[in-house]
């Protein structure tokens, strides 16, 4: 059996951008949530399923969620808290709507990392202190706790292995400011580069050299929510066929 052409991104939507917002991730997720359907024309009493991307403590659980915005779900999935698991929740939210599981599920994903910014490395970031190690090649044993420590240390075998530099790597983030520019929603707008940023390094130990990563001026941190919907393929051509709506 295969998905193709069954189902159909139909609305997308975003909160509203901050440096240092004061809305709770619940706040945002709905934003967004609300933003998304008024952008694929589907109404609330539509959504039938629900799949959250991040979830408790750094989002909202897809139960909190469903609650607060009176959703009548009968499809629901909430993916673990890492943002990498964006593309599965869409696939998932695919899949359900393609095996008749639901007709319009909406995928949200709500985040503050101003009101957990503890959690993300140190004593109180619970994955890279494992002993084990985390999933971003945190390992405590050398003080890796950040998951900036996988960056720094793939960062370094790219280019023990095919002669790169840090220049070369730098330019990526710089272009990303300069089209992520574009978003009128973007908030950092001032152009990027070594000179706008002399002498800005990696934290990590692991990163021996390294160029200025100014974020991206549309990135949704460290606050926001963003949301999208999908459907069926026929519900782009405003069918009654099944959808779904995601907000991401």
């Amino acid at each position: 059996m295969t998905i193709r052409d069954r189902t159909a991104i139909v609305g997308v939507g975003t909160s509203r951008f901050s440096k240092a917002p004061t809305d709770t991730p619940m706040r945002l997720a709905a934003q967004a949530f609300k933003s998304a359907l008024a952008d694929g024309g589907v109404s609330r009493d539509e959504v039938d399923g629900l799949v959250i991307n991040i979830g408790w403590p750094l989002g909202v659980d897809y139960d909190r969620f469903a609650e607060a915005l009176g959703l009548r779900i009968r499809f629901a999935d909430q993916s673990w808290t890492h943002g990498r698991f964006v593309g599965p929740t869409l696939q998932h939210a695919a899949m359900a709507v393609a095996t008749g599981l639901a007709r319009c599920v909406a995928c949200v994903c709500g985040v503050s990392f101003i009101q957990e910014r503890g959690l993300l490395g140190g004593p109180g970031d619970f994955e890279g202190t494992r002993e084990e190690g985390g999933t971003h090649e945190e390992n405590p044993v050398y003080g890796l706790t950040a998951p900036a420590a996988g960056a720094a240390l793939s960062a370094q075998r790219y280019f023990a292995l095919y002669g790169a530099t840090s220049a070369e790597l730098g330019a990526v983030p710089i272009a990303f400011r300069k089209h992520a520019a574009l978003n009128p929603a973007a908030i950092m707008r001032s152009p990027s580069g070594r000179a706008t940023a002399p002498g800005r390094r990696c934290s990590s130990p692991a990163c021996r050299e390294c160029a200025p990563a100014p974020t991206s001026s549309s990135s949704p941190r460290p606050g926001s929510a963003s949301a999208s919907s999908v459907s069926s393929a026929t519900r782009r051509r405003r069918s009654s066929s099944p959808s779904i709506a995601w907000p991401a």
